[in-house]
Order: structure tokens, then sequence, then C-alpha cells
């Protein structure tokens, strides 16, 4: 802080004597510095700023005034200077937490991505198991979709032996009649269906029903039944 003290160069417990010779030895100083034109400006300035400083510190009762405020000026300039440094303390202690707060949140953080890492791994591992497990299911699947395969070949094989035998057993004059398996049981079903509802069918068309019914064989073949 620059006081009036300053201004005039002299000590705050100068004497009334040694403010009046400090203020006549820079105001002659600056009224030839007013001379010169690269100094005039500055000379102006620090002559106003003079007459300033020696009007109050000139007298006894201004002085008096001046140093209670400067005092206080002091004291305020203290304070806040205390205060500032109590902000800078606790700035500080906050940078503190914050950096500590921050460090937990690292360590937080590495915990969790070593978490998903290993969240990961085992995710891997099981996709890897559950693939070997897939590949154990297909190749059981295969093997006994091959075993389907062999025994149809097997059953197909068989049945043509069979065939080719009675066809040999018939060419030598024997009658032999074909078994009747399932599949034969259904083809002549669902033959003997296709075949009734073709003659429903040829039925239902009105000329062929009235010939039919009309002809005489079969009048005769229902008078049987009479």
């Amino acid at each position: 802080m620059k006081t009036f003290y300053d201004v005039l160069k002299i000590n705050e417990n100068a004497t009334a004597d040694e403010i009046v010779n400090a203020y006549n030895i820079l105001k002659e100083k600056y009224r030839e510095n007013l001379k010169d034109p690269f100094n005039s400006d500055k000379a102006e300035e620090l002559l106003k700023k003079l007459e300033i400083a020696f009007k109050v510190l000139g007298n006894e009762e201004n002085r008096k005034a001046y140093d209670r405020d400067l005092s206080n000026a002091r004291a305020n300039e203290l304070m806040n200077n205390l205060q500032k440094n109590t902000d800078t303390y606790n700035e500080e202690v906050q940078k503190k937490e914050e950096l500590k707060q921050k460090e937990v949140e690292e360590i937080k953080k590495k915990e969790s991505e070593q978490k998903v890492d290993d969240e990961e791994l085992q995710k891997e591992k099981q996709a890897k198991l559950k693939f070997v497990q897939n590949e154990i299911e297909k190749q059981i699947q295969e093997q006994q979709k091959q075993l389907k395969i062999e025994r149809k070949n097997r059953k197909k094989i068989e049945e043509n032996k069979a065939q080719e035998y009675r066809s040999y057993l018939r060419s030598i004059g024997l009658n032999v009649q074909e078994p009747l398996t399932v599949k034969r049981f259904f083809k002549i079903l669902i033959a003997t269906v296709i075949v009734l509802l073709v003659v429903i069918f040829i039925f239902q068309i009105p000329v062929v029903k009235n010939a039919i019914l009309n002809s005489e064989s079969l009048k005769s073949f229902l008078e049987l039944f009479k």
C-alpha cells in the first residue's frame, strides 16, 4: 500500500520540519522536470500527488486523521490478507480432499474395470464351454443320424433281398404272396379311398347317374337282393 509518506519519501515518524523540507525539495525537483518535454507529464502528475500529500501531512490535525485511517486501512488489509490466506488454505485443503476423492474414484474405477474383465473372462469361458457342448451334441446328433441312415439302408437291403427271393420263388412256379406290412397296408388303404372318392364324384354327374340307375344290368343285380 503506497502512502502519502511514500509520496514525500519520508519516514512515518518524521517531524513537521522534515515534512516541509521533503516537500520543498521534491517540489523544486518536479518543477525542474516540467521543463523536460519527455518527463513533463510524469512530473506534473507527481507534483499533483505531492501537493495532496503535503496538504494532509503538513497539517497536524489532518495528519492525525490520516494516520488513524492508515492504521485502519492496514488493519483491514491485514484482515484481508489473513482471510485470503485462510481461503487459500481452505482451497488447498479442498484440493487435497478432491485429489484424495479422485484417487478413491480411480481405485473404484480400476476395481470396477477388473470386475468387468473378470466377468468378460467368465463369459468367455462359459461361451467356450457352451461351444464345446454344442459341438459334442452336434457330433452325437450326427452319429444318431448316421445310425438311422445305416438302419434304413440295412432295412432296405433286407427288403430288396426278400423281394429278390420272392421273385425267385415265383420264377420257379411257387405262389408267394407279398407280406402285409404297415407301409403296404396304408398304400392299399389310400388307393381304396381314392377309388371310392372318384366313384362318388362320378356318380354325382347327372348323366352318369341316370345311365347307371337305368342300366338293365344294375336292375337285374338289385332284383337279386329283393
